[in-house]
């Protein structure tokens, strides 16, 4: 029993004090690389700048305990109590604490790199500045924890809650989020280049804060209604996300993968999507107003009704693409291959289709206005349809 025992600055490296009674103990600055403390009692105990590398703590409770700067870089945690302890600045690097409750407890600045929380409880907890990199993280609970300035690079978050937690400013490149709960969480300034976020939950939150998404994998997110403008998403891939009714002006999507995504009356007003791919797509009503699709590969995607004024789709594959409705005003379709695209009832008005391919399009009742057709193939292209145009302008007698 060494229960307030004064043991400040001893050399305990490899002691055997497994299941002792150490409690409110002084054993700041000591030495206790290696050893065995599973079991110890160490609640209100002061650890403070303690060396417990590579030592073992399966069990033990450190309730209430002051651990703020200790090593405790690759022990091993898993099933100890931290109630109320203290563990700013501490070090964990490669420390094992899988499912270990950590909720609500001050870890700022603490070193969790390539440390396995695999399931642990940290909702709430303080990891403002926090380094997780390469951590461990699946299916762990990080609901309403503070995450500021966190680096979370190359971590694994499967599965992962972060209902409401605070990242603004974390670091999240090339993190696996994927089916993670992000809800309401607080992104400003972070980071998620390369991160991969398939059918993540990221409803209400406000990714047009976020520093940059380059080249995250956004498929099948569940993206309506998201506030995106301006955001750098180049090399993104929102395959199959919903974007419906998203605001994602002024957005950088070039070279992104939109497969099969919908963007149903979403605003891309000044966006860029040079060279994306958007196979399939659904833009019906998606305001494109002024946007660069330039080389966009929409192969069967629908711009039904979509608005296209002043658009640039330079040397875009459309081919089987439907416009029926669409609003494309001095849009720029210049090389743009349109084979078996749909573009009755368009409005092509001072539009360029300078030297576009149009075999096989269906042009009934376009409106083209001013438009240039110079240079533009337009074999087997079906014309207005005369007896069509009459039977849709019919209307019953009264």
């Amino acid at each position: 029993d060494l229960e307030g025992a004064n043991l400040a600055g001893a050399n305990l490296a490899g002691v055997v004090l497994s299941g002792a009674r150490l409690l409110r103990a002084n054993l700041a600055g000591c030495d206790l690389t290696g050893a065995a403390l599973d079991g110890a009692k160490l609640d209100g105990a002061t650890l403070e700048r303690v060396s417990l590398y590579d030592a073992t703590l399966e069990g033990a409770s450190c309730q209430d305990t002051d651990l703020r700067g200790a090593d405790l870089s690759q022990s091993n945690l898993s099933d100890a109590v931290f109630r109320g302890a203290r563990l700013e600045g501490c070090k964990l690097a490669g420390a094992r604490l899988p499912g270990v409750n950590l909720a609500g407890v001050a870890l700022g600045a603490a070193d969790f790199a390539g440390a396995d929380l695999m399931g642990a409880d940290l909702a709430g907890a303080g990891l403002v500045g926090a380094t997780l990199r390469d951590a461990k993280l699946d299916e762990a609970d990080l609901s309403g924890a503070a995450l500021d300035g966190a680096d979370l690079s190359g971590s694994s978050l499967v599965a992962a809650r972060l209902r409401g937690a605070s990242l603004e400013g974390a670091r999240l490149a090339k993190a696996k989020l994927g089916r993670a709960d992000l809800s309401r969480a607080k992104v400003m300034g972070a980071s998620f280049e390369g991160a991969d976020l398939e059918r993540a939950n990221l409803h209400g939150v406000d990714l047009a804060s976020a520093s940059t998404a380059s080249g995250a994998n956004l498929s099948g997110c569940a993206l309506e209604g998201a506030r995106l403008a301006g955001l750098d998403l180049r090399g993104a891939r929102p395959a199959r996300a919903n974007l419906a009714g998203a605001v994602a002006t002024q957005t950088l999507l070039d070279g992104a993968d939109m497969t099969q995504a919908s963007l149903l009356g979403a605003d891309l007003s000044g966006a860029s999507l040079k060279n994306a791919r958007a196979q399939v797509a659904d833009f019906v009503g998606t305001i494109l107003r002024g946007s660069d699709l330039s080389g966009l590969d929409g192969t069967r995607a629908c711009f039904d009704d979509a608005v296209l004024e002043g658009a640039k789709l330079d040397g875009a594959a459309l081919d089987e693409a439907l416009l029926r409705g669409a609003r494309a005003l001095r849009a720029s379709f210049t090389k743009a291959s349109l084979c078996y695209a749909d573009l009755s009832r368009a409005d092509l008005s001072q539009a360029s289709l300078v030297q576009a391919t149009l075999t096989f399009a269906n042009l009934h009742r376009i409106f083209d206005d001013g438009a240039r057709w110079e240079g533009a193939d337009l074999s087997d292209a079906r014309r207005t349809d005369p007896d069509r145009a009459r039977s849709e302008d019919w209307t019953p007698p009264r």
